[in-house]
């Protein structure tokens, strides 16, 4: 949901540009999102993610595994009536799973076509990498892409339904983790 840049001196610079670009249209309320969350939170059905995980255009939560489709339509409606839009992404395993809410423009695949817009790269030559749920629309987009081997049950059912769709732009890798992204980028030729 942020792009950031580092400047001649080493540091990291917001970049103005797709900050402009995300609060354009008007059409985001971060507060509106946390009111929306705050009965499933005093039920303790949800609870808010770390601060650095949350920015001006994203709220991240923790969802009991069993509530996520009732908070998320039950916020997305309440966005809905209050005039606003947002993206709901869930993704993680376990009794608790991960539910972010971000600004309508906003997303891992936004910003990758942003940047390598921005720094003139064509898709073939722009790749991705993940591990999980939240991945599944970067993932998804033009750009080559790379599964590692440790993704989590809901990427991996999200590449079974493809089937031969995205053979030669998406890799499953079997390594894990950084060694996923490797073997991934050596099978693409990259190295």
């Amino acid at each position: 949901t942020e792009v950031w840049w580092f400047d001649q001196g080493g540091n990291y610079v917001l970049d103005e540009g797709w900050r402009r670009g995300l609060e354009a249209g008007g059409r985001w309320d971060r507060d509106l999102i946390c009111q929306l969350a705050r009965p499933y939170i005093e039920t303790g059905w949800a609870h808010f993610r770390p601060e650095e995980e949350q920015n001006g255009f994203k709220a991240v939560f923790g969802v009991r595994a069993e509530r996520v489709d009732d908070m998320i339509a039950g916020m997305r409606a309440g966005v809905e009536q209050n005039g606003k839009r947002a993206k709901f992404i869930f993704s993680g395993k376990g009794d608790w799973r991960y539910v972010d809410v971000v600004c309508e423009g906003a997303g891992k695949l936004e910003a990758t076509v942003y940047v390598r817009s921005k720094l003139g790269f064509p898709a073939g030559r722009t790749v991705t990498c993940g591990d999980s749920g939240n991945d599944i629309l970067m993932l998804s987009g033009a750009e080559r892409a790379i599964a590692v081997g440790n993704a989590q049950e809901g990427l991996l059912d999200w590449i079974k339904s493809r089937g031969d769709r995205d053979k030669g732009r998406l890799f499953k890798a079997n390594e894990g983790h950084a060694r996923g992204m490797l073997e991934g980028l050596r099978q693409m030729g990259f190295c």
